[in-house]
């Protein structure tokens, strides 16, 4: 495997040309700027010919991906032009998308093409249209709900997972009930953070809502996402899954359900797995996450599902709960020149007293992601205490 990834992570995108009230990436990044089809496919053949059997396509605004291109092609054009080039792929799968830019192309693959895995992640925000509206957000709350049923209709195993705020500026309790009622109507299974406005935004010069209420109200978020997710991974139990074999003794199916595998399992292999239970793994508020729990799971042979708990990933030792044989001696892991970089960036850093610390941390992780993503795999942040 290039870089002992099981699955290669291809950026096609960066940058964004939009103006989202809540959002720094346009100022961050500078404007949308796509890869070539020539160049993409080229960094696939490398992945391919080292025996990767899945391909992610990420960007920061991936379905902008062919905008500043000659005769401006469109995201489903790059990925047909992928699954043309290597009948041998077995995976492609997508990042977050927005919805009101994918193309009729790309409908028609997500929804009928084997290899494009059935996981759709949305950049939704809300599922209140006045809150979209001051969000300047490009679709409506018909249009997310029109674009899962027909993806449903084409391909009814489909897994919709998507970014909700908690606690926007100007957000009352009849938007946040909208917001609750989406996750039911969309059947969301993987979502939410929270708000805290960032400085120099036009949401920040919005009234607030108060830090306690968007705690509260992520929480009531996170419920009803449990709920589905609970539903949904029931829904999986008894039918064979196609699971890619991860470096933890994990797996992920084509609409990434975490899956346990046998020991021993061969990191990047597809195997078939036919889940029979779940299995519970910690679930606790973010305000907790100083002192992170972790549970060593049972290694049931061919067993089950696991609940992906992104706090849970190191315990108070700096032990990686995913690498236990690793020690990080750095919360943000084991990687000192990265992070050396990111205590530079951030050493200047204040926030206003009262701050919710979870939303602080939301705040500064696609920042922190963004110092990483050239030279490092997705990151989790675990843990970090801002400065009053």
């Amino acid at each position: 495997m290039i870089s002992g990834h099981t699955r290669a992570f291809v950026a096609v995108q960066n940058g964004c040309d939009h103006a989202c009230t809540f959002c720094v990436i346009p100022q961050g990044r500078g404007p949308s700027r796509s890869r070539p089809i020539p160049e993409v496919l080229a960094e696939i053949a490398g992945h391919h010919d080292a025996g990767v059997h899945e391909a992610v396509l990420t960007g920061v605004d991936l379905t902008s991906w062919g905008a500043d291109l000659p005769g401006a092609p469109m995201l489903g054009e790059l990925v047909a032009a992928i699954l043309t080039s290597f009948p041998g792929l077995e995976r492609l799968r997508l990042s977050s998308l927005d919805g009101v830019e994918i193309d009729p192309l790309l409908l028609d693959l997500i929804g009928g093409e084997r290899r494009v895995m059935p996981y759709l992640h949305l950049s939704l925000q809300s599922g209140d249209d006045l809150t979209l509206k001051r969000m300047k957000r490009r679709h409506s709350r018909r249009d997310a709900i029109a674009l899962v049923e027909s993806l449903r209709a084409r391909r009814p195993g489909i897994a919709v997972g998507a970014d909700i705020i908690a606690g926007f500026p100007t957000e009352d309790e009849a938007a946040h009930g909208r917001n609750l009622s989406i996750i039911r109507e969309l059947g969301i299974v993987t979502a939410i953070s929270s708000l805290l406005a960032r400085p120099g935004t036009p949401a920040a010069r919005m009234p607030q809502v108060d830090v306690a209420a968007i705690k509260a109200r992520a929480a009531e978020l996170r419920v009803a996402v449990a709920k589905e997710r609970q539903s949904w991974l029931e829904a999986l139990i008894g039918q064979p899954l196609q699971v890619l074999a991860e470096r933890d003794g994990t797996g992920h199916s084509p609409e990434f359900a975490r899956v346990q595998l046998e020991p021993g399992t061969m990191p990047g292999s597809i195997v078939t797995i036919t889940p029979t239970r779940i299995i519970e793994e910690c679930w606790h508020e973010r305000r907790k996450l100083d002192r992170p729990v972790v549970r060593r799971l049972p290694q049931d042979v061919g067993a089950a599902f696991r609940k992906p708990c992104r706090h849970c990933r190191h315990d108070e030792a700096g032990r990686c709960a995913a690498r236990r044989s690793r020690r990080c001696a750095d919360p943000l892991g084991p990687r000192p020149r990265a992070a050396a970089r990111i205590r530079e960036r951030l050493a200047g850093t204040r926030f206003e007293r009262g701050a919710d610390e979870a939303a602080i941390k939301e705040a500064v992780a696609e920042e922190i992601a963004a110092i990483l993503r050239p030279v490092a795999k997705p990151l989790e942040v675990v843990a970090f205490r801002a400065r009053r």
